[in-house]
């Protein structure tokens, strides 16, 4: 669950996803969207809250490197699947004509079997 207090974050993400129809193969997928405008209750200044629920990712990448772990010949393989994966979900981006810019490794999760990219827009 991510809330925004400026709809504008909040239909940049929207607005991304589906102009550039992005796959949820790459891309977390968005379960559920909800917005109210008389959230006075809240600390936002404006009183307003929108918020995107996204599907619970199973571990993010910046996850993994804070491990402490031995750095195995099998470690590098499965790094080096999981960075192939990374690369053909930034293809799918690319090929559909945006671009993330701002990919770090707390931005690429693994959902099940997939690695996929969130905070799109």
């Amino acid at each position: 669950l991510r809330c925004f207090s400026s709809p504008t974050a909040f239909n940049a993400e929207l607005h991304v996803r589906k102009r550039y129809n992005l796959s949820t193969d790459f891309a977390e997928e968005i379960l559920n969207t909800h917005h109210d405008s008389n959230y006075k209750q809240y600390a936002f200044s404006s009183g307003k809250l929108f918020c995107i629920c996204y599907e619970k990712p199973d571990h993010s990448l910046v996850e993994i490197f804070s491990k402490k772990i031995v750095r195995s010949h099998k470690w590098l393989a499965k790094c080096s699947v999981v960075l192939r994966n990374i690369a053909v979900s930034l293809e799918h981006f690319h090929q559909q004509g945006t671009v993330h810019g701002y990919l770090t490794p707390s931005t690429l999760s693994k959902f099940g079997s997939k690695w996929k990219i969130s905070e799109i827009g």
